[in-house]
């Protein structure tokens, strides 16, 4: 019973010590330290504006159409153009080889090459045509696409204005899937001024007088031997060969002809017509567009009456052509032909011929062998009958250019019968 009361007493003290005990204060007066919770962060998301790029998107890169064709997509026949004119197209084939482009007056099929190129074009620029470089007018254009063996195939442009005295409104080019092809900007380029010659002669292997020479002295009657033809991208129409006193450019006509000549007798001139003394000669190889080309030899010396040392003359002979028969020949029976046909970039020979003055020409001979100073044919004449023939060489090159030389006025004569002996009866 006393113990009980002794532990009811004992706890009953417990709990008033503590309940006077101060805050901070620990158990029978020592400090304790006070433990302050720190509750959780809570985490706000902030919106940050991100810019959005509104700008139009860039067209995809169209992919080019590979297929093998031979097609000029722009210009269009009788399109006009101007300045740098981009030619675009297909040229590709299989086993392609190159292609060429050509150019012609429009119609002429007189063909003037303009490039190569070994690489295929798919859709592309085939060439950049500098129409400054020609009269304004109307031509066409030819891409000729060859193979490895030999064969090709051509597309036409035909008809295409050049006009750059009034140039066109430019039309936009546009590819297979209608988006226009960028424009090209031309790069200024300082031209570079190219000397004018006074005059010219003649050209080498080309149109011209090459006999008399400048300086030269002529008496009696002297050959003018020149060569006046066609070039390439002109119509042909004739020849005028005048002369002049030296330095007066007072021109006096000696002949006018439309025939085509090659490295031969152009005029026969009769020097006692004039007195002696210095002399310009001039040639003019006029075209169907009434443009032409001059040549001029000057300060020949027509001697007749004053005495002068004339040197005697080393004929050059031709580089190429036809060496023999000469025109005017009079030829018979079986005929060697003799010549020059080789050139760069050789493809083959052709050789022809027409009755004179017709132009109609009928192949004789065509051989891929270049022949170099020797036999090119040997014909028979037996099947031909009595008259005036004209004999051709053609030699072509890769880009199907050719240079021509004709031998005119060859004579085929009757045979003479051989008489028989005939008994008296």
């Amino acid at each position: 019973m006393n113990t009980k009361r002794l532990l009811l007493i004992a706890v009953a003290a417990l709990l008033c010590a503590l309940a006077l005990t101060p805050p901070g204060a620990g158990l029978w007066g020592l400090a304790v330290a006070q433990v302050e919770l720190t509750p959780p962060p809570i985490f706000t998301i902030t919106p940050t504006f991100t810019p959005v790029d509104f700008s139009p998107l860039e067209p995809p890169t169209p992919t080019k159409v590979i297929r093998m064709a031979n097609e000029i997509m722009h210009p269009r026949s009788g399109d006009a153009v101007s300045g740098f004119a981009a030619i675009r197209g297909y040229a590709s084939a299989s086993s392609f080889r190159r292609y060429d482009v050509h150019i012609a007056v429009a119609s002429s099929e007189s063909w003037q090459w303009l490039a190569t190129s070994m690489e295929p074009v798919y859709g592309d620029v085939l060439y950049r045509l500098d129409t400054t470089q020609f009269r304004d007018g109307k031509y066409d254009l030819r891409v000729r696409v060859l193979r490895d063996d030999g064969n090709y195939t051509e597309s036409y442009l035909r008809r295409i204005e050049i006009r750059n005295a009034n140039p066109p409104t430019a039309t936009l080019a546009r590819n297979e899937l209608g988006t226009p092809f960028p424009t090209p900007t031309p790069t200024a380029t300082t031209p570079t001024a190219t000397v004018t010659p006074e005059f010219v002669s003649n050209v080498p292997d080309g149109q011209g007088i090459f006999y008399p020479y400048n300086n030269g002295v002529i008496q009696g009657t002297a050959k003018v031997i020149g060569t006046v033809n066609a070039k390439p991208g002109m119509i042909y129409d004739r020849y005028e060969l005048a002369i002049s006193p030296a330095g007066f450019g007072q021109w006096t006509l000696l002949v006018s002809s439309s025939d085509q000549i090659w490295q031969e007798t152009i005029y026969k001139l009769d020097t006692q017509r004039f007195p002696d003394g210095l002399y310009d000669l001039r040639l003019r190889i006029v075209y169907a567009d009434s443009n032409y080309d001059e040549y001029q030899v000057r300060d020949v010396y027509i001697a007749n009456y004053t005495r002068v040392n004339i040197p005697t003359a080393t004929p050059t002979p031709p580089v190429r052509g036809i060496f023999s028969p000469r025109s005017g020949e009079i030829i018979s029976g079986t005929l060697p032909v003799t010549g020059t046909a080789s050139i760069l970039n050789f493809l083959r020979w052709e050789l022809a011929w027409a009755v004179s003055g017709e132009e109609e020409w009928a192949p004789l001979v065509i051989s891929e062998t270049p022949v170099t100073n020797d036999l090119i044919a040997r014909l028979d004449l037996s099947l031909l009958p009595p008259g005036s023939y004209d004999l051709r060489l053609r030699i072509y090159n890769w880009n199907l250019q050719f240079e021509e030389y004709v031998v005119r006025r060859l004579q085929i004569v009757a045979p003479t019968p051989t008489p028989t002996f005939t008994p008296f009866p």
